[in-house]
């Protein structure tokens, strides 16, 4: 009996020991992992800025190109009108 105490007693503390081991590594890997995720999560708000930003300019793009088109057809127009003399 007295040689089995200090075996389980050893066997106990290296047992505590690795599990607080276990535990420090684990809260390290975590605030790793929580600090890289804070860094993907601004990341992906700016991709997401400037995929609004992209359909802000297309649209006004497609604006543009319409608008350019009226006042060639409102160009056209004007030349007929004056080519065929009815104005």
């Amino acid at each position: 009996m007295e040689t089995i105490f200090p075996v389980i007693a050893s066997g106990a503390v290296s047992a505590i020991l690795a599990a607080f081991g276990c535990y420090v590594a684990l809260t390290n890997r975590l605030t790793k992992l929580e600090t890289m995720i804070e860094a993907l999560t601004k990341t992906v708000e700016k991709h997401n800025q400037v995929v609004e930003r992209t359909y802000v300019l297309e649209r006004d793009m497609q604006t543009a190109w319409r608008r350019i088109d009226e006042a060639r057809d409102d160009i056209k127009e004007l030349e007929n009108v004056k080519i065929g003399g009815t104005a």
